[in-house]
């Protein structure tokens, strides 16, 4: 029974003397840019996180959206052009699109491919927004493993934030990333 009282008060006298003697720990040096200033991340934050200006329009956005299926150069890409009708610059649209195999699969709801892309950008006054995603072959094994032709594919937008649109772009534009598109 001493002995073991004998080992336990060496061990925790090694500890004390450890931890008093040995160097505090050495600091994250900050992240600058090129120029020695720290970077901007306001461009990470949600769009909806920044005030917006101008009056809310009377009529609700409506959306018109093509999708273009590209496999040059081995990649498996659907483009998206989403275009607000009225003109109206609308924030952070959500894009519900999914395999319609031409008129097969009209509702998504029975498609074998469904999916929600979340965007984090905005489409501008009078102006298209233009992304790309790149489906893996995982996700094509649910339709013989080949994502098809342009009219292969079915796009709508299910939801932006409440309030998030107006009929002109603020000024300035809020900033992006801009890094999610293919190209």
């Amino acid at each position: 029974m001493k002995a073991r009282m004998l080992i336990l008060l060496v061990a925790a006298a090694g500890l004390a003397i450890y931890y008093a003697l040995r160097e505090p720990p050495v600091h994250e040096v900050p992240i600058q840019t090129a120029e020695g200033k720290p970077p901007d991340w306001e461009h990470e934050k949600p769009l909806w996180t920044f005030p917006l200006p101008g009056d809310l329009p009377d009529v609700p956005p409506s959306f018109d959206i093509t999708v273009e299926v590209d496999t040059s150069s081995g990649k498996n890409r659907l483009y998206f052009n989403v275009t607000e009708t009225h003109g109206y610059y609308v924030e952070a649209p959500r894009i519900r699109f999914w395999y319609s195999g031409g008129d097969k699969y009209p509702n998504f709801e029975d498609s074998p491919i469904t999916r929600t892309h979340y965007l984090n950008r905005y489409v501008k006054a009078n102006e298209t927004l233009r992304f790309c995603i790149e489906l893996v072959p995982a996700e094509l094994a649910h339709v013989g493993g080949d994502i098809g032709a342009t009219g292969d594919w079915s796009a709508i937008v299910i939801h932006y934030p409440p309030g998030r649109y107006r009929v002109a772009n603020p000024d300035p534009l809020p900033r992006v990333d801009e890094s999610t598109l293919c190209d």
